[in-house]
């Protein structure tokens, strides 16, 4: 099975969602599953601040899965950043409904800060623009450093990454993190593409706090 494939816990099997687009899922069956995840993450407070989402593709659901846990934390009382950390999708902040500087101009040297959202607690930082390559943004010591003071002045910052087959970028992220969360997609992400992720993020030092199975119907 997936735990013995990747030798982490299934932290949630999550149900399918009636739209990735919105903040807050209407679905309420996965709403009690991405609950779960936060529940975890919570129990783990003052212990564990920052947490890489990672999944093998694109369409695994990433970035939907790091924006409704972030709902649910901060529903929780729990302060709370979530981070565009996936430079690849020019799509991202328009999810997300956000604008304006981000991860970008903070590597280009710029002070960024975080933007309000429209639920309580929870604030949102966006990839923003620029045509610095990715890997040398993430990589930037203005960029860690804002990690390290987020780390101390929220609760949670969850990271939303590109696909990790994709690009390099996710082992980069979840190397800053205390922590990452592996995601696999129902009936579509095989158990060696997992076992095989899960080896390059253990590799690269990054500990895989577990995985969901995401989408299930």
């Amino acid at each position: 099975d997936l735990e013995n494939c990747v030798e982490a816990p299934v932290l949630s099997v999550v149900a399918n969602t009636i739209s990735g687009n919105t903040l807050l899922s209407g679905n309420s069956n996965r709403n009690d599953d991405v609950q779960r995840i936060a529940v975890h993450l919570a129990n783990h407070a003052g212990n564990l601040h920052t947490v890489a989402f990672v999944g093998c593709a694109d369409d695994d659901g990433i970035s939907t899965l790091s924006r409704e846990v972030a709902v649910q934390l901060a529903q929780m009382n729990h302060r709370v950043l979530l981070i565009n950390a996936n430079l690849r999708d020019a799509d991202g902040d328009t999810a997300l409904g956000v604008q304006g500087n981000g991860i970008l101009e903070c590597a280009a040297g710029t002070p960024v800060e975080p933007q309000t959202s429209k639920v309580e607690r929870l604030f949102v930082l966006p990839a923003g623009t620029g045509d610095t390559d990715p890997i040398e943004a993430l990589s930037a010591p203005s960029f860690q450093q804002l990690l390290r003071d987020a780390a101390t002045a929220y609760d949670f910052v969850l990271l939303d990454t590109p696909a990790l087959h994709a690009h390099a970028d996710a082992l980069l992220l979840a190397k800053y993190s205390d922590a990452c969360i592996l995601i696999a997609r129902a009936r579509k992400t095989g158990f060696v593409t997992m076992e095989h992720a899960a080896q390059q993020l253990k590799l690269d030092g990054s500990k895989l706090l577990g995985t969901v199975l995401n989408r299930y119907i």
